[in-house]
């Protein structure tokens, strides 16, 4: 009940016992004594019993109210920590997704050179009694050279133990030169880290800077892995540049978050630090600026809590991301 209606009640109790009393006033010398008691004590309990029944009325609304309020501080909280618990599941699948495709990518690498050193067996084994030991080679190096994958990315390469070079790329050509002093720009001998790793262990992964075949002179970070072949005492390797592997892994993964944004009643959605959406309300635009009906910079205030750690916000999605506005709560 609320403060007016109180009032409203007492002023009409009020003019009630008034009205009543000046009724009374006015047949008190037509009545008895006794009567005119009488009727002031129903009166009386007729008042009392209004106000008792006003309070248990307040009071039952007070209790109302506050179970209310209550029970809207319990679904709120609830309904943070499904959000919340909805956003830890997207990251855990993210940081797994990662390292799956990182697990992947070494597997693949080292199928391709496996299957490479396999194919020169061959090729040694059948030819080795037939053909010069400079032609057999020169066989062996033109079998690996037309083989290129991850969209011709990635190529094969051999070195001799020696530092020289009988395939550096299929844009190369071949000149026998001794590659023993090529290092990156971090300062890193890949060369001679590569015929280390072979002489110690038969086989081995890397991870160096080095430019992309036929672009300038920019290095990239690349992952490759080698192989000791006996035969022509030499390591084949294969690579793959991390840059265009986080490329595509991303891609991949953003196209897959983004089937699952609408699944279930909790949307999912992701934006890169400049405001990008990546998937979800909004994909490949920039959703910076965009604001709620009450002018909070939604993906600003998302873009600050990420660099804290996370956290909570509530407010009203903009008709601008989706077809309809509405209250909302994410983290």
């Amino acid at each position: 009940m609320t403060l007016f209606t109180l009032k409203c009640f007492l002023g009409i109790l009020t003019i009630a016992l008034l009205t009543a009393s000046l009724s009374l006033s006015g047949r008190r010398t037509q009545g008895s004594l006794r009567q005119l008691t009488l009727k002031w004590n129903l009166l009386f309990f007729l008042a009392a019993a209004c106000l008792i029944s006003l309070i248990n009325i307040q009071t039952h609304q007070q209790q109302f109210e506050t179970s209310t309020h209550q029970l809207e501080q319990e679904l709120r909280a609830n309904a943070h920590q499904q959000v919340m618990q909805r956003a830890l599941f997207i990251q855990d699948l993210v940081n797994y997704e990662i390292s799956q495709s990182r697990s992947q990518l070494r597997q693949q690498l080292t199928t391709i050179v496996n299957q490479a050193t396999s194919t020169a067996a061959h090729l040694y084994h059948q030819y080795q009694d037939t053909l010069a030991k400079e032609e057999l080679t020169t066989l062996i190096i033109e079998s690996l050279t037309s083989s290129l994958y991850n969209d011709g990315r990635s190529y094969l390469f051999a070195v001799r133990l020696d530092g020289t070079e009988l395939l550096l790329s299929p844009q190369t050509k071949r000149t026998g030169k001794n590659i023993l002093h090529f290092r990156d720009k971090e300062g890193v001998y890949f060369a001679k880290e590569m015929i280390k790793l072979v002489k110690m262990h038969d086989e081995g992964f890397i991870t160096y800077q080095i430019k992309k075949p036929g672009q300038d002179n920019t290095e990239y970070p690349k992952l490759s892995y080698v192989r000791y072949f006996e035969p022509l005492d030499c390591l084949i390797g294969t690579g793959e540049y991390l840059d265009e592997h986080r490329q595509k892994t991303q891609k991949n993964l953003y196209n897959r978050l983004d089937n699952l944004a609408s699944e279930g009643s909790l949307s999912i959605f992701g934006a890169s630090y400049d405001g990008v959406s990546l998937f979800g309300p909004g994909k490949g635009q920039n959703v910076l600026n965009i604001q709620d009906r009450n002018g909070t910079f939604i993906v600003k205030e998302f873009i600050a809590l990420a660099h804290k750690g996370g956290g909570y916000l509530n407010y009203h999605m903009p008709d601008k991301l989706t077809p309809q506005s509405y209250d909302k709560a994410s983290y």
